[in-house]
């Protein structure tokens, strides 16, 4: 109405149907018990959500929306299955591991000195993953949009699914797509920017476009490969302002 609110858990707050419930205007809420969504959203926004404790997923989802701010700290874990949705800011000064049951979503800003690592499946198509750690995908991933500034590896075994339609994916100052599995690129725009971006690949890199490219937006990147590279269809397919391609 007229002020932000702020709210602390110490106990346990069950989100129980299938709807989608709004968690707004909270500064902070501030999680030392068990939030445990059982259904539905449980949907933040304009809230900086500081996590020291649980927050279990039972088929639910929860959603760090328009404004938010979600703090994760040595004692938070994300557990369970459900979906965890960021379309905000997820800061990760320390290491964040989402487990095999966990599905993660992101349109948002992924910062911090952590390590990020998704057991289960993650979907990118939009905003910036920054920061010094690294992201790891123990599952498979999709990237159809959005700007990296960290490396990005994909684990052996282990399948990205690069690109959309007319999607554009940048890769910036900090970020290295480092591609261990399969990485299967299909219709949309890779572009360098920043400083240094590069990728490297060492396992598996399908080329299955209709005649996108990697282009120049701020700089030229690099392209180390020392696997697999397989173009696949009729199409020309654009590599360009590489120093070098190795």
């Amino acid at each position: 109405s007229t002020a932000y609110g702020s709210f602390t858990n110490s106990g346990t707050i069950n989100k129980l149907n299938a709807y989608t419930v709004y968690m707004q205007y909270m500064t902070p809420f501030t999680n030392d018990g068990n939030v445990n969504i059982n259904g539905g959203t449980l949907q933040f926004a304009y809230t900086t959500f500081n996590n020291n404790a649980n927050i279990n997923l039972n088929t639910g989802t929860f959603d760090n929306s328009t404004g938010s701010v979600f703090n994760h700290t040595n004692t938070s874990a994300i557990t369970g299955t459900g979906t965890f949705a960021n379309g905000a800011t997820l800061n990760i000064p320390v290491n964040l591991t989402f487990v095999s049951g966990v599905t993660f979503n992101n349109t948002g800003t992924v910062d911090g000195t952590g390590n990020l690592l998704t057991n289960g499946p993650f979907n990118w198509s939009a905003g910036i993953i920054s920061g010094i750690g690294g992201i790891n995908t123990a599952n498979n991933a999709t990237w159809t949009g959005g700007t990296l500034q960290r490396t990005f590896t994909i684990g052996s075994g282990q399948t990205l699914t690069l690109g959309g339609t007319g999607g554009y994916c940048y890769i910036s100052t900090g970020g290295v797509l480092q591609n261990q599995g399969t990485t299967n690129w299909g219709n949309g725009y890779i572009y360098w920017q920043g400083t240094n971006p590069s990728i490297n690949n060492s396992g598996v890199f399908n080329i299955d476009n209709a005649g996108y490219g990697i282009y120049y937006s701020t700089a030229y990147g690099s392209f180390t490969n020392t696997g697999t590279i397989n173009k696949l269809n009729a199409y020309t397919v654009y590599m360009q302002y590489m120093t070098p391609f190795t």
